[in-house]
């Protein structure tokens, strides 16, 4: 917008315009694009900046960017001061900033003054970017230099484009169809570079969102560079370790926004809320990064919009093993999207299903997308143990007898514990699984190789009458349970049967339904239980 207004009001101004009148022609354009483009942030902040300069002229005053760029931000924020916390008003006025405060000194037409430009400005807006979209990509400074500049090209052409509309004759279909074609180049080049680009190596950055401290001390660092390096130039000092300074500088600045987002020796489950459906993070005091499910049956690409934003939220590229239970859709199609969108999203590195003869054809299909996708496929058989560190997860449940008709009760039961601590994921099992489960539980507690009760317990089946029975819970006396289910869904989850029993045993209850996304954390021998 800055190009085109000034572009304008100059172009007039040569042409015998007052200055009055190209300033009140710009200003009115410029007004006309921003309504038609959705009256955005950046858009606005750009026009009221543009006002402020043609005020200038008119006046015969000199303009000052930093002033205009503040009240701007300020008129913005009293019509509407939530405009504040949005991303696309801290990226622009943040933008901006960074352009006055790096850009002064540069030599204007040098490409390697650009280039410069393009990657201290990246630095800048950095941990803004990280906080709302929690990763980065390192190769944006050079792909800004083609695409910045073509951006003039794509608002040049499309506004001939549209003035030329005006012009009804052939000559003027011609130079339109001419424009609209290189606009449309532009935009398919925008399109498929931005997607090569994300597919080399080390492209994608994901450290996730920052912490307030991370940000402080990012910006005490970069400004102390900047104000040390403006310094030297008006002392007219000249170092010879210049390249060396900004490489250690822009090492300092990562590595601080690159610290890790876990806690060593420290587990940490979360039980996400994804509507009707189950889907549980947990990574361990090593920094490995697991899920047990992770589906919705009212949530519309849950994948996409719950998942994902969550795992790259903590820092999470890659998810080191996924379990999943059993072939319902409420289970597995979030992990579907994952796999589908691998490049630009979560790598599963190993997936584990229950022993293949429980499968059903949505289970063979999301194998079949595993292996596509390069994630290996392994089974988990009654009675496997896995072990990474203080990390103990074994499968209890299915492996008697031929699988059932009602694939509920062929759901993988996981007995997770870690030091101390210990869990119980029953994915969807009901009725006969659950008794015989129980007894299972009771045979291998006899031999010493379970606890007399548990600390959580997921609840089976997202709280259905039919699951967590009488039975089960005296076996298991849980502490804590955990309970996913999607507000007011069709089914009724939890059923009065089930918020009943776990009452009359005590149980602490945790729902998704009722306070979304739930998280516990453990040292091993003690835990806690955090919830909005």
């Amino acid at each position: 917008m800055s190009f085109f207004g000034n572009g304008l009001y100059r172009g007039l101004r040569k042409t015998g315009f007052s200055i009055l009148q190209a300033g009140v022609v710009g200003s009115l354009l410029l007004e006309s694009y921003v309504v038609m483009t959705g009256m955005s942030v950046s858009a606005l902040r750009a026009f009221i900046m543009f006002l402020i300069r043609m005020g200038a002229e008119l006046t015969g005053r000199e303009y000052d960017g930093l002033t205009a760029l503040g009240i701007a931000e300020i008129g913005l924020l009293l019509a509407n001061p939530l405009r504040l916390f949005t991303a696309g008003f801290q990226l622009s006025f943040a933008a901006v900033l960074g352009i006055y405060l790096i850009g002064s000194g540069n030599k204007k037409g040098r490409f390697s003054d650009s280039v410069r430009m393009s990657v201290r400005l990246w630095f800048f807006l950095l941990p803004v970017t990280l906080w709302h979209y929690y990763e980065t990509c390192l190769y944006a400074p050079a792909w800004n230099l083609l695409v910045i500049p073509m951006a003039s090209v794509l608002l040049l052409c499309g506004s001939a484009g549209m003035a030329v509309m005006l012009i009804p004759c052939v000559a003027g279909d011609i130079m339109q169809s001419a424009l609209w074609k290189i606009t449309e180049c532009i935009l398919l080049f925008y399109e498929k570079g931005s997607g090569l680009l994300l597919e080399l190596p080390g492209a994608r950055w994901i450290p996730g969102r920052p912490r307030l401290w991370q940000i402080a001390c990012y910006y005490g660092v970069l400004l102390f560079y900047l104000w040390r390096k403006r310094k030297e130039k008006k002392e007219g000092r000249q170092t010879g370790k210049q390249v060396v300074r900004q490489l250690v500088t822009a090492g300092i600045l990562l590595i601080l926004l690159g610290i890790p987002k876990w806690k060593r020796g420290q587990m940490e489950l979360t039980m996400l809320d994804v509507g009707q459906g189950d889907c549980f993070f947990f990574r361990d005091g090593n920094g490995k990064n697991y899920l047990i499910d992770g589906g919705s049956s009212s949530v519309d690409a849950v994948g996409r919009y719950r998942l994902e934003p969550f795992l790259k939220f903590r820092g999470v590229k890659r998810l080191d093993y996924v379990w999943v239970t059993h072939g319902d859709v409420d289970h597995l199609n979030a992990v579907e999207e994952l796999l589908e969108r691998r490049k630009y999203g979560v790598e599963i590195q190993y997936l584990i299903f229950p022993e293949q003869k429980y499968w059903d054809e949505r289970l063979i299909k999301l194998c079949n997308l595993a292996e596509e996708a390069g994630t290996k496929v392994r089974v988990m058989e009654m009675d496997t143990i896995f072990l990474s560190g203080k990390l103990k997860m074994r499968c209890l449940w299915p492996g008697e007898g031929e699988p059932s008709e009602n694939g509920n009760e062929n759901s993988l039961v996981l007995h997770l514990q870690y030091e101390k601590i210990t869990m119980l994921f029953t994915g969807d099992l009901e009725n006969t699984g659950e008794e015989l489960l129980a007894e299972r539980i009771k045979n291998l507690r006899k031999k010493g190789e379970l606890p007399a009760c548990y600390d959580l317990l997921k609840v089976g089946h997202h709280g259905s009458r039919n699951a967590t029975g009488e039975e089960l819970l005296e076996v298991i006396r849980p502490r804590a349970a955990f309970c996913s289910s999607g507000k007011e869904n069709r089914y009724g989850h939890p059923h009065a049967e089930t918020l009943e029993r776990l009452a009359k045993w005590g149980v602490s209850l945790y729902n998704t339904k009722d306070r979304g996304a739930v998280s516990m954390y453990t040292d091993g021998r003690e835990y806690g239980i955090q919830s909005p």
